[in-house]
């Protein structure tokens, strides 16, 4: 009887080994990873027939595989995102975000992946707008919570114009479409995308974007070993190519 149970003992034990090591350490392994996106903003992140699509959502299907760990999406507004990295709702965000310093203050960022510019578009039968200067007295539109956002107060202040934000890019773009407003600014991939959706408009004025690119973001000193992971994935895809394929898929080169 006493031979007996140490057998048992030693099958405990030998088991309790065997299920810690399959547990693993990598932080995919443990839990599936919650990801934020506003899926409002082809062609990077949209649905379509109930599935989520685009160069953003390509992308981290292809950083997951490289970085070993599963993940669900979870749809919300734009500027919701960094609120919910700080309350725990999600795990990490990626919706074309542009890595900026007042961004950096709260949360922490992916090396950049994909990089753009702002650009204005307007009516083509606007001819008195050519310039950031003929925005005065105008409506500019953009989209609440972006980069994009803050350029428009921008230049609605020193130009004498007024900004108006909406809950997402399509909103922006129709009210532009129907006279509601006079003028949108938003990145270069998107506003290639709604240019040919919409041939009565038409893009004026072209910048070079305030932040470094676009990047993956988590809360600031959270999931550190996993956005390590996530870093080496996004560099083994620019030096294979990988970035600059889905580039084109999307028509983004």
């Amino acid at each position: 009887m006493f031979k007996s149970a140490k057998k048992i003992v030693f099958a405990l034990v030998v088991g309790a080994f065997l299920v810690a090591c399959s547990s693993g350490s990598h932080e995919g392994k443990e839990k599936s990873v919650a990801i934020g996106v506003n899926a409002t903003y082809p062609p990077f992140e949209y649905i379509e027939d109930a599935k989520y699509k685009g160069y953003d959502i390509d992308l981290m299907d292809e950083i997951a595989k490289r970085a070993d760990f599963k993940f669900q999406w979870v749809n919300m507004s734009y500027d919701g995102l960094i609120p919910a990295l700080k309350t725990g709702k999600v795990d990490l965000t990626i919706s074309s975000m542009n890595i900026t310093p007042d961004r950096l203050k709260s949360v922490d960022f992916s090396h950049p992946y994909f990089v753009d510019q702002n650009v204005f578009i307007k009516r083509k039968d606007s001819d008195d707008i050519t310039t950031l200067e003929s925005l005065k007295g105008k409506k500019i539109g953009s989209y609440l919570g972006t980069q994009q956002e803050e350029r428009a107060m921008e230049v609605a202040k020193q130009v004498g114009g007024t900004e108006v934000s909406f809950k997402d890019v399509l909103g922006a773009v129709l009210s532009l479409n129907t006279n509601k407003i006079d003028a949108v600014v938003t990145d270069g991939a998107t506003a290639t995308n709604y240019l040919k959706q919409y041939p009565n408009l038409v893009r004026f004025y072209t910048e070079n974007s305030a932040g470094e690119g676009f990047g993956i973001a988590a809360d600031k000193g959270k999931h550190k070993e996993l956005m390590e992971r996530i870093n080496k994935a996004i560099d083994s895809m620019k030096e294979d190519g990988t970035l600059e394929s889905l580039a084109k898929k999307y028509g983004l080169k």
